[in-house]
């Protein structure tokens, strides 16, 4: 009885999932409850009460915080672009009616968000350490091998730091998503991937080389509140790859990206993203775009003589 439960809970997951990758793209779009309660396969009537259920907040708060917090990203770092445009992209139907929801949300009006360097969930991050600080930061140079852009930035008592901005292909992703914090769960994030591992080598879609590992985060880093921030832990698979239980199907989409290579203690996560959006991303000629920044493991920690994790972080970006 009880595993039957647990499978009926992982089926209910996967669904709202669906809802959530859905809304993900169309969510400045009117959405009513009819549609996504189809995409869902519930009826209207449960369908609202096991969003709730499942992701801790009703289906209208949802959407409501997600516009509001893609408004936010596009208001820092799209400074072309009016406020009222911003809002009319975001779903919102009139200016007043963001205005008004905005400073609900972050105690501020959109213009003052704009023009203040620190965003309100800055208490997510970590104050960064001072042997991470930035000594200099080279110009632009095209690799003559690869034609790809590249910066170097040389931390003060580290190594050098090479950014590059390449187009990279679309992947094909299973995931578990994890809806809360995530900073210091690294036996919670060695559970979800041996889940992902077991699963996929039962159904043959694991090749060593081969297979990727990734998590994706979902939500704002410096926005969404870490409580309700959600985190896909995955790992690639072969196109044509179906859903099961809890675990689900997405596609990383490809695009242009920047991309920087650590190899790092497990609380230097933090400083390690900073160098991205706080060093190097202000003069680069770039912004973020909506696509979702990710991070790719490349070793095992347990097997490095120093237990360094070997990761690359990505950050979708446009130009200018």
């Amino acid at each position: 009885m009880e595993s039957k439960n647990i499978n009926q809970i992982n089926e209910y997951k996967r669904r709202i999932n669906t809802v959530l990758d859905h809304l993900e793209q169309h969510y400045a779009s009117e959405q009513s409850l009819e549609t996504l309660a189809g995409i869902a396969n519930f009826s209207p009537f449960h369908f609202h009460h096991i969003f709730k259920a499942i992701v801790g907040e009703s289906l209208y708060k949802y959407i409501q915080r997600i516009r509001i917090e893609k408004a936010a990203h596009q208001l820092k770092y799209q400074k072309q672009k009016s406020v009222t445009a911003i809002a009319l992209d975001c779903g919102f139907s009139n200016s007043a009616s963001f205005a008004r929801t905005f400073k609900e949300y972050f105690a501020m009006s959109a213009t003052a968000w704009r023009k203040t360097p620190e965003q309100r969930f800055s208490k997510n991050c970590k104050v960064q350490s001072k042997s991470w600080q930035k000594n200099s930061i080279s110009s632009l140079y095209i690799d003559p091998e690869t034609n790809q852009k590249q910066w170097n930035l040389d931390m003060l008592t580290r190594k050098n730091v090479t950014i590059e901005v390449s187009n990279l292909p679309e992947v094909q992703l299973a995931y578990l998503r994890h809806i809360g914090p995530f900073k210091g769960q690294q036996k919670k994030w060695a559970q979800l991937f041996e889940k992902l591992m077991t699963w996929g080598t039962a159904h043959d879609l694991v090749s060593c080389p081969g297979t990727r590992f990734f998590t994706v985060f979902r939500d704002g880093l410096k926005i969404t509140d870490f409580e309700k921030f959600k985190s896909d832990v995955c790992i690639s698979v072969p196109p044509g790859s179906k859903s099961d239980g809890d675990i689900g199907i997405s596609v990383l989409p490809g695009g242009k990206y920047a991309s920087a290579h650590f190899e790092i203690d497990a609380d230097e996560y933090q400083q390690a993203w900073d160098i991205l959006y706080s060093d190097w991303l202000p003069g680069s000629g770039y912004m973020p775009d909506d696509r979702c920044a990710f991070e790719e493991y490349l070793n095992d920690p347990n097997q490095h003589p120093q237990n360094k994790h070997a990761i690359k972080i990505y950050i979708p970006v446009t130009a200018i």
